[in-house]
């Protein structure tokens, strides 16, 4: 059986944080843009200086002394970091299928959508189709936009409980019977041992996708009062193995999943002050060192830290 989830574009806006007193924000830029960075070490001591003029009192010597221990052991020891995105639950509400997740701290929700589509392999198990619409999400000034996102789940009778739901579910999709109608016709423990399967799904999925591994673009020039790049992922179409399913990833037309992740300048974008005047940073080079986990390190640092 192959499952489709499917979502409609979301999204999101986290709220602001007012800027420190004093223009901090751009006496970060200006501290970044005034150095030529040459190792981890640098590059991280120099955002943790500018941090300890914007962030909240009591955080910042934290911070900076985390920022420089774990940015340059994840630039020495090329450990493959991921934004700090998570999926913590697929809930029913009202008939449809609901994503709630965090980036950081910070909360998001997605509507998902499930079809189903032949799979000549086994007929008595459609291929269940999971879809998700664009989703835009902005935290303080850090923006985070993917393409659609599409997953073809094949399970078999026999795989376990999993297995089976997902298998009747595809099954009754294809015969015409609307989504809400069947799962509000599952037992709790069903119901809740699905919801939790396509959870674990979308988890490995997104761990997938944004892997420094799958990479395409670090920083780069940008124009004044313009948003600044800061990293540009890209995955697929590719097959994954998750849960002990057969898992198809694409975006929806048979092309790769993208992320697009940018910085904006504003008062109160902590993330995005911060983030633009390390694309500067990047301008030059960091001679020797994974860039890309770097900078994914430092944001997952930063969210670390943030109330």
């Amino acid at each position: 059986m192959i499952v489709s989830l499917r979502t409609t574009g979301t999204r999101f806006t986290g709220q602001s944080i007012s800027p420190a007193p004093g223009g901090g924000a751009r006496m970060m830029v200006e501290a970044l843009e005034a150095r030529q960075l040459l190792s981890a070490t640098a590059t991280v001591v120099g955002a943790g200086a500018a941090l300890h003029r914007s962030v909240t009192p009591g955080v910042e010597q934290p911070l900076l002394n985390e920022l420089t221990a774990a940015a340059t052991a994840a630039a020495r020891q090329g450990h493959a970091t991921t934004l700090p995105l998570q999926i913590t639950n697929v809930l029913l509400q009202d008939g449809q299928l609901v994503l709630q997740g965090l980036l950081g701290n910070t909360p998001f929700t997605a509507p998902i959508t499930l079809s189903s589509s032949p799979n000549a392999a086994n007929p008595d198990c459609p291929i269940l189709d999971l879809h998700l619409g664009p989703i835009h999400l902005d935290v303080l000034g850090l923006v985070v936009d993917t393409s659609k996102i599409c997953l073809d789940i094949t399970a078999q009778h026999g795989q376990g409980l999993l297995g089976d739901l997902l298998c009747d579910v595809s099954h009754l999709l294809d015969q015409g019977s609307p989504l809400g109608g069947i799962l509000g016709g599952l037992t709790q423990t069903n119901l809740n041992t699905l919801l939790g399967g396509l959870t674990s799904i979308l988890n490995g999925a997104f761990t997938n996708l944004l892997s420094t591994a799958n990479i395409t673009g670090v920083g780069g020039s940008h124009a004044a009062g313009q948003a600044c790049p800061i990293l540009d992922l890209s995955l697929g179409p590719v097959d994954l193995t998750l849960l002990g399913l057969n898992v198809h990833l694409d975006n929806c037309n048979n092309g790769p999943v993208t992320v697009g992740i940018t910085a904006e300048r504003g008062p109160g974008n902590l993330l995005g002050n911060l983030l633009c005047g390390l694309t500067h940073a990047l301008d030059h080079g960091v001679g020797g060192i994974d860039v890309g986990a770097l900078v994914n390190r430092i944001i997952d640092q930063i969210f670390q830290h943030l109330p």
